[in-house]
């Protein structure tokens, strides 16, 4: 008897750090069941939330960076540890209903498909425009961004001079600099990160709409894991590039 899979993602916290094992169990019933899944993502953001609650201390002495740096690496870590290798979990468990979906008897692919066909045809448009809504904030948020970041990026070139003649014992100028450079680097190498995953999770939500089309999950799997983005993650998005420029400035 075929038994479909659970994504299960067990959290484990040593020294402020998570640790992620992710395993496979089977052993459910006949037809799909994928709302471990969707389960999956609530699950994920509020074990974190209760991890950030105990950050690392910023001492001056233990860590030797600026307090500024170090202000600015802990605000980009609230930022991106939400969403850190989030949509690789996502992919994974998508891609193991697939496979079983690939070896499960037609007439339970086509009981499901002719669910889905009675449903509601309004709440796949709905889940369509929102998709399709959400990618227009990706790029609008990550535009603003750019823009922000090139801005900056003129500036530092300007007060790349005070560094210039210096060989050792740096000024204070040319010291502010130096951590200034290094704040605008960290940041864009998150935002980057960070806009790349929202729009690969958005792939990932469409190609679960897929699979729910494709009679391999149950009714309404790939809204309710979009619902879980809405309720989660959307609400920075929407404001994630201005919360990047803050810490760009020291806010």
């Amino acid at each position: 008897m075929l038994r479909d899979s659970e994504l299960i993602i067990r959290f484990h916290y040593y020294n402020n750090e998570k640790e992620v094992v992710t395993f496979f169990q089977g052993l459910k019933q006949t037809t799909m069941r994928v709302s471990t899944l969707v389960k999956l993502i609530p699950k994920l953001f509020s074990r974190l939330c209760l991890a950030l609650l105990f950050p690392c201390g910023m001492v001056w002495g233990d860590t030797g960076i600026s307090p500024a740096l170090q202000n600015a690496q802990d605000k980009i870590k609230v930022i991106i540890e939400p969403v850190k290798g989030l949509n690789g979990e996502i992919r994974t468990g998508l891609q193991k209903i697939e496979q079983t979906c690939a070896i499960i008897s037609k007439s339970k692919i086509n009981e499901s498909k002719q669910t889905i066909a009675n449903s509601p045809e309004t709440k796949f448009q709905v889940f369509k425009s929102e998709i399709n809504q959400a990618k227009k904030w990706v790029a609008d948020q990550n535009q603003q961004m750019q823009n922000k970041l090139e801005f900056a990026r003129g500036k530092l070139a300007a007060q790349a001079s005070s560094c210039e003649s210096i060989k050792s014992n740096p000024s204070p100028a040319c010291q502010d600099y130096k951590v200034n450079l290094e704040i605008w680097t960290k940041l864009s190498d998150a935002s980057a990160y960070y806009y790349a995953e929202a729009s690969a999770r958005l792939i990932s939500y469409e190609k679960a709409n897929e699979l729910e089309a494709g009679g391999c999950t149950r009714p309404g799997f790939s809204i309710r894991m979009w619902n879980a983005e809405q309720e989660h993650l959307i609400p920075t998005l929407k404001n994630s590039s201005q919360l990047f420029v803050d810490i760009l400035n020291g806010s």
